[in-house]
C-alpha cells in the first residue's frame, strides 16, 4: 500500500511535466518573448531553487516530506492559472517563474526522501526506476497531446495543468506514508550543523563527490537543449506540432532505455559510472549532429535522442544517490545539495546561453554543449583512473 501513493504522485507529476515543457515554450514564443528573456526566465527559476533548496531539504528531514510536497502542488496549481490568465508582460512571467521555482524546490529531494524512507535498501533502486517509468508514461501521453490541445484551447491546457498540480497537493495529504522521516534522524541538530554534516558526507564519499562535480557540466548542456529546442525546430522549418512530438518521442525513447536499465539493474549497481559515461559521450555526438547537420530527419532524431538522454540520466543518478545515502539521516538535505549544484549549472547556462544564442545563434550553443558533455565524461574517467592507481600501489 505504501508504494501506491508515490506511484500515483508520479502519474500526475508526469502529466504536468509533459504539458508544461512544450506548452510554456510555445506560449512564450507565440507572445513574442525575446530569446534572451526565455533564457533569463530559466535563470530566475533556477536562482529561486538555488536559494530555497537547502532550507526546504532541512524542513523535509525534520518534519517529513508531506509539507513540502503539498506546498509544491498548491503553488503550481494556482500559478498556472495566473501564468495563462494574467497579463502577458515580463513582470508576470518573472513573478510566476520565481514562485514556480519554490514549488520545484519543494518537490526536489522530498519525493526521493519519501521513497527511501518507505522501502528497503535492496529495493530502493528498482522503486525509483519504476516510479520514473510511471512518470514517463504519462509524460509521453501528455507530450503528444500538448500542442494539439494548446491549439484547440490554451485555457484547457491551463486548467489541466492546474488540476494536475492540485492533485499533487492532495495525494500527500491523504497518504500516511509521506509523514515518515529517517529512522536515524536527530532533531536536536542545528541547521548549520546538519548542513556541515551533509557537505562532509558528500566530500568523503567517492560516488557522491564524482557525481556532484560532473552534474554541473551536464546540467548546463541539457538545460540549453531543453530551453531552446522549440526555437531550434522553428528555425529549421518544423511545424508547431513537432514541439509536442519531439517531447513525446523523447519520452518513449527514455522509457525504453529505462526499462532496459531496470531489466539489467545489476549492471547499474556495479557499473553505474560506465553507464553515465556512455550517456555523456552519446550526448556530445548528438550535439555535434544538431550543430552541423542540415538534414531534417537527422535533426528530428538527434533532438529526440538528446532530450531522451536527459530523461534517462537523471533517474539513474538519483537511484545511485538514494542507494548510497540510504542510511544517512540527512537524506533530503543531501538531495537538496545536488539540486543546489544543478541549479547553479542552470543559472549559469540560462545567462551564458541566453547571450550566446542571442548574439551568435544556436549552432554555437550546441558546439559549447559538446564540450560540456565531454568535460563530464572526463571527470568520471579521471576519477576511475585515480581510483585504480590508488588500489594498485
Amino acid at each position: 500500500m505504501l508504494p501506491a501513493a508515490f506511484h500515483i504522485y508520479a502519474l500526475f507529476r508526469g502529466l504536468s511535466l509533459g504539458l508544461y515543457i512544450p506548452v510554456s515554450l510555445t506560449f512564450l514564443n507565440d507572445h513574442h518573448c525575446p530569446s534572451l528573456h526565455i533564457g533569463l526566465l530559466g535563470t530566475c527559476f533556477e536562482l529561486i531553487k538555488f536559494i530555497t533548496a537547502i532550507p526546504i531539504g532541512r524542513w523535509a528531514d525534520c518534519c517529513g516530506p508531506r509539507g513540502p510536497l503539498m506546498l509544491s502542488g498548491l503553488i503550481g496549481g494556482l500559478l498556472w492559472l495566473l501564468f495563462f490568465l494574467g497579463d502577458h508582460t515580463l513582470y508576470v512571467y518573472y513573478s510566476c517563474t520565481a514562485l514556480l521555482g519554490i514549488a520545484e524546490a519543494c518537490m526536489s529531494g522530498s519525493l526521493e526522501s519519501w521513497i527511501t524512507n518507505c522501502v528497503t535498501k535492496s529495493t530502493v533502486t528498482a522503486t525509483i526506476l519504476r516510479n520514473t517509468s510511471i512518470m514517463m508514461i504519462t509524460s509521453i501521453i501528455a507530450g503528444f497531446l500538448s500542442i494539439p490541445l494548446y491549439q484547440y484551447s490554451p485555457l484547457y491546457c491551463c486548467l489541466l495543468l492546474s488540476l494536475a498540480n492540485f492533485a499533487k497537493a492532495i495525494i500527500p495529504l491523504l497518504s500516511s506514508s509521506v509523514v515518515c522521516i529517517s529512522k536515524n534522524y536527530t532533531h536536536a541538530l542545528t541547521f548549520s550543523t546538519a548542513l556541515l554534516e551533509g557537505v562532509c558526507m558528500v566530500y568523503q564519499t567517492r560516488k557522491l563527490r564524482v557525481v556532484i562535480c560532473s552534474i554541473f557540466f551536464v546540467t548546463m548542456a541539457c538545460d540549453m537543449a531543453l530551453r531552446y529546442y522549440e526555437l531550434y525546430l522553428r528555425q529549421r522549418g518544423f511545424a508547431m506540432t513537432y514541439t509536442g512530438y519531439v517531447t513525446g518521442s523523447a519520452g518513449i525513447l527514455a522509457l525504453l532505455m529505462l526499462l532496459l536499465v531496470t531489466r539489467y539493474k545489476q549492471i547499474l549497481r556495479y557499473r553505474p559510472f560506465w553507464i553515465i559515461v556512455g550517456i555523456d559521450i552519446i550526448g556530445a555526438i548528438i550535439c555535434y549532429l544538431l550543430a552541423f547537420s542540415t538534414l531534417s530527419t537527422v535533426v528530428y532524431i538527434s533532438l529526440t535522442i538528446l532530450l531522451g538522454l536527459e530523461d534517462i540520466r537523471s533517474p539513474i543518478v538519483k537511484a545511485l544517490l538514494a542507494e548510497t545515502i540510504y542510511d544517512a539521516q540527512h537524506k533530503a538535505l543531501i538531495f537538496s545539495l545536488f539540486v543546489l549544484v544543478e541549479s547553479a549549472g542552470e543559472i549559469l547556462a540560462g545567462t551564458l546561453f541566453g547571450y550566446i544564442i542571442a548574439g551568435y545563434g544556436l549552432q554555437v550553443g550546441f558546439s559549447i554543449s559538446i564540450l560540456l558533455f565531454l568535460f563530464s565524461a572526463c571527470i568520471y574517467v579521471i576519477d576511475y583512473m585515480v581510483y585504480r592507481l590508488k588500489n594498485t600501489f
